[in-house]
């Protein structure tokens, strides 16, 4: 610590972090210069990629609340660039965006050596499951989703032991 009456107080200090636990400060800059909206729990980041308010306001309660830490972007062009700097645990696709549709996130993303591996879980109102699974998508839930499913779902895709909501 270092204070000067007057001019003010630099505090330092150093904390501990679980690995996976919180992404690169680069990673962040990106998030933050792409528009993205997000969370600050200790739980594996889920990267949102929705355009509609209610739908985002409803996924982030159910994953914030779940310990998830939620990182938001609205377009597909925005997701593929924070999928590529923040590496989430898993994103959640809308089929229905502006500038990348999800059908074209989904080709893009599985094509793309540096985010193919993360899992991707539709959640549209668009019931195409068949075509979702056969582009790599590894889950496929219709709107409105059920909480337990969603969270079930990125439970088990992100290794997380991230708590219910309801405990």
């Amino acid at each position: 610590m270092e204070s000067q009456v007057g001019v003010g107080s630099t505090f330092v200090f150093t904390l501990p972090l679980r690995q996976g636990a919180a992404a690169p400060e680069a990673a962040l800059a990106a998030a933050a210069a792409e528009g993205a909206i997000g969370s600050d729990n200790a739980g594996p980041t889920i990267l949102l990629v929705e355009d509609d308010e209610h739908a985002i306001d409803l996924l982030s309660l159910y994953l914030k609340e779940a310990d998830f830490n939620v990182v938001v972007a609205r377009d597909g062009e925005a997701g593929l660039a924070l999928a590529r700097s923040l590496r989430p645990a898993a994103i959640t696709l809308d089929m229905l965006l502006p500038r990348v549709d999800g059908w074209d996130f989904l080709a893009r993303a599985k094509a793309d050596p540096a985010i193919a591996d993360i899992p991707v879980v539709i959640v549209s109102i668009l019931d195409e499951r068949g075509r979702g699974i056969a582009m790599g998508a590894a889950e496929f839930l219709v709107k409105p989703v059920n909480r337990d499913d969603l969270l079930a779902t990125l439970r088990r895709l992100s290794g997380s032991c991230a708590r219910s909501a309801s405990q």
